[in-house]
């Protein structure tokens, strides 16, 4: 029986001795602060084949799973002959892994001290300047016991070392090894942040497969399924691919390394394991690991066979898409929000051509949570069908702070979903209050205080520059006259909160006016409008009294006279008849003269980037609505989704009234209010729609006359 003698051997300075001579055999490698070591002790196998089997195989798992990182080798009982670090996918790795498995054959005979082969991976590691990535695992199968004074009189300051730099020290024993030895070596472990793990087939190398996977940002290990065989049974598995999929690894833990395994494809041909463009295989005695690269989607089958002993199967797999919310900045408080989100693949969105569906879980900072769905079909806040982008809109959130959302994309017939952690915020944001202070019986030529206009946040003062602030006049004359924004009172920098609206008229007209905020605010553009104010000059009529009549005089009588007798004539035309004959035709007349009078649509709808989305002017109508209803275009004829309720009115050649249906004033906005009946629109009037934004302008596209019409853009 071997002694596990984990003794005191080296004092608190050789710990602090950097200059050691770990590494002396290493092989020349660029430093790196993601380091594995792995200690052995060696001297605790007892050179049984299962236990030569199990540790051959747990590391092949940890070099596949760490793949392409640098690993260092040290026996327990010869600290200072040590190999490493030396990346897997070196060139001289194999090398190196013979010379491994020529250390793990024979044992110094030397006293086996933790302490101190603590010591020199300590020194070591410092002087590679190792991060807290790094990771120490002890192997050890000893039978002997080793008593708990031991850990607090020998091992306590290495350990307090180790936990400091954030290094922490795993152990790993092999089955038969003694139960104190276990918990002591588990204590060790949680005291540096390490874990313990008892090898075992198929739980123990589960487990630790899954931790290391979870560990390495890798993902974990879902179970294909388990048997134990005997000579005349199958194991037979499904695994479900799914689109984007760059790599699947199957991983079976085998009892009996007599086993068999054949995969098929969705299509039913089977993958060979030769096929090094699309496959790999790694075979070890407790372990198969089999990854296909770049798979076809679909349902895989997998069929094991064997002569007898347990078998399990898992599979984890690394997918090119990945899940991103998209920035918009700050959302205003109060306000619908648009939530948008696309799938990505190196950096770039991608169009899926599968059925998938897209949900988000939105966390508010008082912990409700609601689920919404997001769409590419350009409806309910999607603007553009297939563009790469899903989109949804929020209703108006009534808490500030940071909202937490939950992404998760799923192929409902693959059974796969890919998710990704994201949040946005929801903050108050400027506006302008209007106090109407004049508005009626103007005088032509005379400057009026009209209005005061209040800027603020939440009813706190918010200075702005006045230039970020424009009062926008509709009114059917073509000289309405002047309008002028003036401060108050300058704050800082040119800048105010308060303003007075002064208008001198040129003629005497009615007007609508808006007011209207555009500035930068919390990393994005931020609009504001007001409700529409109407100021008159148009003078109150007065009734004119009109004079009494004259009296009324009695006619004199007239004596009677008989009847004349006169001669039958033909009966004359009814005098009915010709009254609804003259009625029939004014009123065809007066049609006629309407429908010549109604003016033709006019104007452009452009989407929050400027580009033209909508000419009026030469929308593409059917033949009966343009004859019937010829100055009116509703909001189905555009396109343009969450307008399908509204109507454009064209009631003159400079007016234009937008009405809603009873399924649109939810969710259109005109100039940041709800649309509910009908208001007027006038140039540079905003329209809000399903999450997206669009301004109404007579003005035409730059650089064109009949310009093409742009497909609204705004995901």
């Amino acid at each position: 029986m071997k002694k596990t003698l984990l003794s005191i051997s080296i004092l608190v300075a050789l710990v602090l001795w950097v200059g050691g001579s770990f590494g002396s055999h290493a092989q020349a490698q660029q430093p790196s602060d993601k380091i594995t070591v792995l200690i052995f002790d060696r001297a605790s196998f007892d050179g049984a084949q299962a236990d030569s089997d199990l540790i051959n195989s747990f590391l092949g798992l940890i070099f596949k799973l760490k793949e392409g990182q640098p690993f260092a080798f040290v026996a327990l009982d010869d600290p200072f002959a040590t190999l490493g670090p030396i990346e897997t996918d070196s060139v001289e790795f194999p090398a190196v892994r013979r010379e491994l498995d020529v250390m793990l054959s024979g044992t110094s005979g030397a006293a086996r001290a933790l302490s101190g082969a603590l010591a020199e991976i300590y020194n070591f590691l410092g002087s590679e300047r190792a991060g807290a990535q790094t990771a120490i695992y002890f192997i050890t199968g000893s039978t002997d016991e080793m008593t708990t004074p031991v850990l607090q009189n020998g091992l306590v300051q290495m350990v307090h070392l180790l936990g400091e730099k954030g290094w922490p020290l795993h152990s790993v024993t092999l089955p038969g090894a003694s139960e104190e030895l276990a918990a002591v070596l588990s204590a060790i472990s949680k005291d540096t942040g390490g874990e313990s793990y008892p090898l075992s087939i198929p739980d123990g190398m589960e487990h630790f497969a899954d931790r290391i996977l979870r560990l390495e940002a890798k993902g974990s290990l879902t179970e294909l399924g388990s048997i134990e065989l005997t000579a005349n049974s199958s194991l037979e598995m499904t695994l479900h691919i799914a689109p984007g999929t760059e790599a699947a690894n199957m991983i079976f833990f085998r009892e009996d390394r007599v086993t068999a395994f054949r995969i098929k494809n969705p299509d039913g041909f089977e993958a060979s394991a030769g096929d090094r463009t699309s496959s790999s295989l790694t075979e070890l005695p407790n372990l198969v690991i089999w990854q296909i690269l770049d798979p076809a989607p679909g349902k895989w089958q997998i069929d094991a066979r064997g002569v007898e002993g347990v078998i399990s199967g898992w599979h984890y797999s690394t997918n090119k898409y990945s899940l991103m919310l998209q920035s918009f900045g700050a959302q205003p408080l109060g306000q619908p929000a648009t939530l948008a989100a696309y799938v990505f693949e190196h950096g770039l969105p991608v169009v899926l051509e599968d059925e998938v569906t897209l949900t988000a879980r939105i966390t508010s900072p008082d912990g409700t949570t609601v689920t919404y769905s997001l769409n590419d079909r350009g409806k309910l806040g999607d603007a553009v069908a297939g563009d790469a982008y899903f989109a949804a809109t929020i209703p108006p959130q009534i808490a500030e702070g940071d909202y937490s959302v939950e992404l998760e994309l799923s192929w409902p017939k693959l059974e796969h979903t890919i998710t990704a952690r994201d949040s946005f915020e929801i903050r108050s944001f400027p506006s302008l209050a209007v106090t109407p202070v004049k508005v009626d019986d103007l005088r032509s030529g005379e400057r009026t205080k009209i209005a005061t206009v209040f800027a603020n946040i939440n009813g706190t003062p918010f200075a702005v520059f006045g230039e970020r602030i424009s009062v926008d006049m509709a009114t059917v004359v073509e000289e309405p006259g002047e309008i002028e924004l003036v401060p108050q009172r300058i704050i800082s920098e040119g800048k105010a909160s308060n303003f007075d609206v002064f208008y001198t008229p040129a003629k005497e007209t009615l007007s609508t006016v808006i007011v209207r905020l555009n500035m930068e605010y919390a990393g994005r553009m931020h609009s504001y409008s007001t409700d529409s104010m109407v100021v008159s000059t148009l003078r109150t009529l007065v009734a004119t009294p009109q004079p009494p009549p004259p009296p009324v005089v009695a006619p004199t009588p007239v004596p009677p006279q008989l009847p004349a007798l006169e001669p039958v004539k033909s009966a004359p035309v009814p005098i009915a008849l010709v009254i609804v004959l003259a009625a029939v035709s004014l009123s065809i007349l007066g049609l006629a003269a309407y429908w010549l009078t109604r003016p033709t649509p006019f104007g452009y709808l452009y989407g929050d980037r400027g580009q033209l989305v909508i000419d009026f002017s030469t929308l593409q109508r059917r033949p009966v609505m343009n004859l019937a209803f010829r100055n009116v275009v509703n909001g189905s004829e555009l396109g343009i989704s969450g307008l399908e309720g509204a109507k454009f009115t064209f009631m003159s050649s400079q007016q234009v009234v937008m009405s809603s249906g009873q399924s649109s004033h939810a969710t259109v906005r005109v100039n940041n209010q709800p649309l509910i009946g009908q208001m007027s629109i006038h140039d540079n009037s905003w329209i809000g729609a399903a999450g997206r934004l669009y301004s109404f302008s007579t003005t035409p596209p730059a650089g064109s006359t009949e310009g093409a019409v742009a497909p609204a853009t705004a995901d």
